[in-house]
């Protein structure tokens, strides 16, 4: 099962006390089908979503529906069921006389604020599909209809979620991407156990990056004072070589040697196994002068 169809069973299995919210939700999931004067047509690949509609219309309108059930492909090319309602013709105006009149979201509809997550949860469970998190932040609900498309941005807009508007390849959709605003959504539809899922994978991601960085930095460090290390032995190699490690007073050969002796050591624990201990800033300062004296050597 896909992390869309994950919470969207979810979604589906919650219960919604009020009479008005459970409309609000069935108004919801039917808000882009298709209507005609005999039936009522929409498509999902769940059979808990299909069941939903159906208890749902039997609940408000007192309609004992079934359906007739084809296969189709859905806008992002996934083949699925699509469910035909079987109601009588008078059902059929009930139903669409009181949901299908306008392609607008119809507020008499949304009677309470909770009427209105209902409706957003319905939308999603129809339409909405959603990136599983460890593979990025995007969330998407298909409406072809422009009008119905635009009316549900405006919708989600006066709920504080701003949604992009698109046609792709011929097929409308409202999207977003960037997790807090998907977090948002999914906790404004009633599923909040999936966000705190986000969020806890975002955490897990920042802790894991945050090393990362750390141990790269650390890297960096290190090969960044193992090349000067190295350069530093050649110097001293040279000078020993050529006779001229002599001209150096005792302080600066004692270091010198140390440092040949001592190549994996830190300039922390180099500085340490001096005798007197030295500070790193004084080891600092000591290999300049031993740069400083090789350089003069060796500038002809």
């Amino acid at each position: 099962m896909s992390y869309s169809s994950e919470i969207k069973e979810y979604l589906c299995s919650l219960h919604v006390k009020s009479k008005c919210c459970r409309k609000a939700l069935l108004y919801g999931i039917l808000f882009s089908s298709d209507v005609d004067r005999f039936n009522i047509y929409f498509s999902t690949d769940l059979e808990s979503a299909a069941q939903l509609v159906r208890n749902l219309i039997k609940n408000i309108y007192s309609i004992e529906a079934e359906y007739e059930i084809t296969e189709k492909y859905n806008t992002h090319g996934k083949r699925v069921n699509s469910y035909k309602l079987l109601v009588s013709e008078d059902m059929i105006e009930t139903i669409a006389g009181d949901m299908f009149v306008s392609a607008g979201v119809k507020s008499d509809l949304l009677a309470c604020d909770m009427c209105r997550n209902a409706f957003a949860r319905g939308v999603f469970i129809s339409d909405g599909t959603i990136n599983d998190p460890d593979s990025g932040y995007h969330l998407e609900l298909a409406v072809s209809d422009k009008a119905k498309r635009e009316s549900l941005e405006s919708f989600f807009a006066l709920e504080g979620v701003l949604f992009k508007n698109t046609v792709r390849r011929n097929v409308g959709s409202l999207y977003v991407n960037g997790s807090e605003t998907i977090l948002d959504l999914l906790t404004y539809i009633g599923a909040s156990k999936y966000a705190i899922d986000i969020i806890n994978l975002k955490i897990k991601k920042s802790i894991i990056n945050d090393e990362n960085r750390r141990r790269n930095c650390d890297m960096a460090n290190i090969y960044k004072s193992t090349g000067a290390a190295s350069q530093l032995i050649k110097a001293i190699n040279r000078m020993e070589s050529d006779g001229r490690i002599e001209g150096l007073d005792a302080s600066l050969k004692a270091t010198a040697e140390l440092r040949v002796k001592y190549p994996e050591l830190s300039m922390k624990d180099l500085a340490d196994i001096h005798e007197p201990p030295i500070s790193k800033s004084g080891l600092h300062h000591r290999i300049e002068k031993i740069m400083q004296y090789y350089s003069k050597c060796y500038s002809d």
